[in-house]
């Protein structure tokens, strides 16, 4: 159970943001720098076609993916390309999921091994947190879905996000504030579903650790 310390009230409070920097910029530059020129193979062509022109992609449909890839297409970025645009967006995804990759193990160690007893202590964690980030980032499929685009860095970027917010709930569960939490868990858990369906996996987990 966390103990309800974040990880600015710890010794090493600098470090953590800083690893939090690298961890988010360090794979949105890789991300941008490595991302497809165009339509890549497999479904980004079709994404990319449905964002641009608000259709309908194949079942089950992602109409808020296709929504939200429609906005990035607007951006004023003259000197990216709509498709580019549109892949802007799984790099802008991936690397927040590699952020809350970041946080949350950060989080599980502070349980694991209890609050910082000093720097040290922070840099161990912190450390060990980065190289569990910068281990998603660099992997082959992750990388690959965060350079096109494609539905799979959004999923993972708001599983990360829902998982955060049952943790942070557990820090004070019995606080009648805390069911927000639950409430925004929930509505972001419903959106999931015009991203990915299989975003809903990591219900099956929040619910049991809500449960215990």
């Amino acid at each position: 159970r966390p103990t309800g310390e974040s990880s600015l009230d710890r010794p090493g409070a600098r470090l953590y943001w800083i690893g939090a920097a690298v961890s988010f910029l360090g794979s949105f530059f890789l991300y941008v720098r490595t991302m497809a020129v165009s339509s890549s193979f497999w479904d980004a062509g079709e994404f990319i076609a449905a964002a641009y022109t608000l259709g309908i992609p194949h079942s089950p449909g992602t109409p808020l993916y296709v929504l939200v890839a429609r906005v990035f297409t607007e951006l004023p970025l003259p000197f990216l390309s709509i498709a580019q645009r549109v892949n802007l967006l799984s790099a802008f995804c991936g690397a927040v999921g590699v952020l809350f990759v970041y946080i949350l193990v950060v989080r599980f160690l502070d349980v694991l091994m209890g609050k910082s007893a000093g720097t040290v202590d922070a840099v161990i964690k912190i450390s060990g947190a980065l190289v569990g980030a910068l281990f998603i980032a660099f992997s082959d499929t992750y990388w690959t879905n965060a350079i096109e685009a494609e539905v799979y860095a959004m999923s993972n970027a708001l599983m990360g996000v829902m998982t955060w917010l049952a943790i942070k709930w557990s820090d004070k569960p019995r606080d009648v504030r805390s069911t927000f939490l639950v409430y925004l868990l929930f509505y972001l858990l419903a959106l999931s579903v015009g991203f990915h369906l299989g975003t809903i996996l990591a219900f099956s987990g929040i619910f049991f650790f809500i449960l215990m």
